[in-house]
Parts: C-alpha cells; sequence; structure tokens
C-alpha cells in the first residue's frame, strides 16, 4: 500500500510542477499589471492630469 501511495505521488509530481509554472506566471502578469496601475496613477498625481480627459478614448 505504501509502494502505492508513493507511486501516486511520484506520478503526479509532473503535472504539480506544470500547475505550479503557470500558476506563477498568471500571478507575475497580474502583479506587473497592478504595478503599472500603480504606476499610471502617481504619474497622473504628479503632472496633475484631470482624469475626466481620459474618456474620449
Amino acid at each position: 500500500m505504501t509502494q502505492l501511495i508513493a507511486k501516486s505521488y511520484h506520478d503526479m509530481r509532473p503535472l504539480v510542477d506544470m500547475l505550479g509554472d503557470r500558476l506563477l506566471f498568471i500571478a507575475a502578469v497580474i502583479v506587473a499589471l497592478l504595478g503599472a496601475a500603480v504606476i499610471g496613477m502617481q504619474l497622473i498625481d504628479m503632472f496633475m492630469i484631470d482624469p475626466a480627459g481620459f474618456n474620449r478614448i
């Protein structure tokens, strides 16, 4: 029984590695987008740009 459990964990390891890499990539993209949003908000405050003018897009 112990060998069966060990084999099951060993067989699942590549799946866990693949999902972990994908989740890490998604988390990195989300962090980058949030960081860019914060930088954009800081630039708007720094240059005193009126955000109401952005509705022309």
